[in-house]
């Protein structure tokens, strides 16, 4: 049963307001549905496995498919692991989502 002393301890990463503007932005893509939200739903989740420090075994465990689809952001999971969060949103933020998703798309 879930309860309040589990849920003290999960540990809940501390972020920017740099970073929660990033998530706010990606937030308003979403809901205005202005632009493909495949590419958005992979970017939100790669700043959320960088947060919580996941490795590439974690995510796997998560999301079998992350690795193949970081390639319809053009870039690969090296280039992803040495990013940091900070660099990931900025990737996000520079991303056109008015592109179709390849990985999607294939």
């Amino acid at each position: 049963m879930l309860n309040i002393q589990s849920l003290i301890k999960l540990p809940i990463p501390i972020i920017s307001e740099e970073i929660n503007d990033y998530f706010v932005k990606l937030n308003s893509q979403i809901i205005s549905n202005s632009h493909n939200l495949a590419n958005i739903e992979i970017f939100v989740n790669a700043l959320i496995y960088k947060l919580f420090n996941f490795n590439k075994e974690e995510i796997d465990l998560i999301d079998i498919e992350f690795t193949d689809c970081l390639t319809s952001l053009k870039i690969n999971y090296k280039q992803y692991e040495n990013m940091s969060i900070k660099e990931i949103a900025q990737y996000c933020s520079e991303f056109d989502y008015r592109k179709e998703s390849d990985y999607y798309n294939s």
